[in-house]
């Protein structure tokens, strides 16, 4: 494929909503959560928990479209900040999940009991001083273009 059928470059905020999406497309959240509001609760949780975590953000576009990306961490750089970020981003998480409708409280507690044991884990691996791919996707319609090799290598 030309260069000029495909761009790499920083991820926008603009482009967040895609992001979340093709990790819909990929997971499949919509097809293992329900009500519908705790599938999308969930994928935009998963894909701007990996964007808070990260400092080197990059987007593929196809024709002007996002068809994949890649939310990595480089230790020394500053990490990306969004609604999720921070003790702020918690307590923002936590009250989506509380106020839901539809969701039992024992599921919420279950979901809230998940998230807490994700990062405990995440935290206890985590090394400050290497570089690691938090988030990585391509829409697997374009797989097999080489854009997942572009995204590491620009990485």
């Amino acid at each position: 494929m030309n260069n000029e059928d495909f761009t790499i470059r920083d991820f926008v905020p603009a482009d967040f909503d895609r992001c979340v999406e093709l990790v819909d497309k990929v997971w499949e959240f919509h097809q293992h959560f329900a009500p519908p509001q705790l599938a999308e609760f969930l994928k935009r949780l998963y894909t701007g928990g990996s964007l808070s975590e990260s400092n080197v953000n990059k987007v593929v576009e196809e024709k002007g479209k996002v068809v994949g990306f890649l939310f990595g961490k480089i230790a020394g750089l500053k990490t990306h900040k969004n609604e999720f970020s921070g003790i702020g981003g918690q307590f923002r998480i936590l009250g989506k999940l509380l106020l839901m409708k539809g969701v039992s409280f024992k599921r919420k507690k279950h979901y809230l009991n998940i998230i807490n044991t994700h990062e405990l884990n995440r935290k206890a691996v985590e090394s400050r001083e290497g570089s690691e791919v938090n988030l990585f996707v391509v829409d697997p319609r374009t797989q097999g273009k080489g854009y997942g090799k572009r995204l590491l290598f620009e990485f």
